[in-house]
C-alpha cells in the first residue's frame, strides 16, 4: 500500500485505512484481555478482500503540544486500494499508481508507489500486524460510553520512526474506533472512525481517478 504520510510533516490522511477489518460478532469480555487473545481477535477481524466505508477525523499534535486544526472526511478501502475525500483534498491509488487532487492549487499529483522507511505502514500494520509489532499492555476503558479494550503496542524494530501506537477496539465487534500514533519526535496523531459500513455497494470504480478539467497535472511517475 502506498505510504506516502509523513508524521514529521502535516500528515496526509490515508492513515485511517489502518481501521479496515470485517466485521464479526463477538462475546463482550468482562475484564481486559490477554495479548495473545487481543491478536487472535485482530487477526482474525481484519481482511485485506472486504471493503469498508467510513466517515473520519484526524488531529495532530506538534512536539511542543500544539494541536492543530484538524481534518475530516470520508474513506473507502479495499486492501491496497482506497479512496480519501476532503474538502480540500482527494486521494487515490490502485495500488499501482497514486493521485492527489488539490482543490486549493487546482493541481493533481500523479506517483508511483512509494517505499519510504519513515512513513505508517498501513498493510504491515494492518496484515502482519505480529511480525512488525508487539503488544506491551491491555486495558479495559469506556469511550463515548462504549467498552474498549485498548492496546499499547511498540513496534519490533528498534530504527522504527514510531515509538507507541494506540489502539482503541470496541469489545463487542473487536472493531478498532480510535488510533493514535506517537513518533520518535514526540509529534502525536490521533484518529476516529464513525459509521463505518463493511462491504458497502460501491458506485463505479471508485480507486481509479480521472482528473477534472482546467486542473494542473503533474505526473512524477517514473517513465
Amino acid at each position: 500500500m502506498h505510504r506516502f504520510m509523513r508524521l514529521r510533516r502535516i500528515p496526509f490522511v490515508v492513515l485511517l485505512v489502518v481501521f479496515t477489518g470485517h466485521l464479526m460478532l463477538y462475546v463482550p469480555a468482562l475484564h481486559a484481555q490477554s495479548p495473545e487473545e487481543m491478536l487472535g481477535r485482530l487477526k482474525a477481524t481484519y481482511r485485506d478482500d472486504v471493503a469498508i466505508q467510513a466517515d473520519f477525523n484526524q488531529h495532530l499534535t506538534s512536539p511542543d503540544g500544539e494541536r492543530l486544526p484538524g481534518v475530516e472526511g470520508t474513506i473507502v478501502l479495499l486492501g491496497d486500494q482506497y479512496r480519501v475525500e476532503t474538502d480540500g483534498q482527494t486521494f487515490v491509488t490502485n495500488g499501482e499508481t497514486t493521485w492527489i487532487l488539490n482543490r486549493y492549487e487546482n493541481q493533481v499529483l500523479v506517483n508511483d508507489y512509494i517505499d519510504d522507511p519513515s512513513t505508517f505502514s498501513l498493510s504491515n500494520f494492518l496484515f502482519a500486524f505480529d511480525e512488525h509489532y508487539e503488544i506491551l499492555e491491555t486495558n479495559l476503558k469506556y469511550l463515548d460510553g462504549v467498552r474498549h479494550q485498548v492496546l499499547t503496542l511498540r513496534p519490533r524494530a528498534e530504527e522504527s520512526f514510531f515509538r507507541e501506537v494506540t489502539l482503541w477496539m470496541r469489545d463487542t465487534d473487536s472493531v478498532i474506533t480510535r488510533l493514535r500514533v506517537l513518533d520518535v519526535n514526540e509529534a502525536e496523531l490521533d484518529f476516529g472512525l464513525e459509521h463505518l459500513e463493511f462491504d458497502p455497494r460501491l458506485a463505479g470504480d471508485p480507486f481509479t481517478f480521472e482528473p477534472p478539467e482546467g486542473v494542473e497535472i503533474i505526473d512524477h511517475r517514473a517513465e
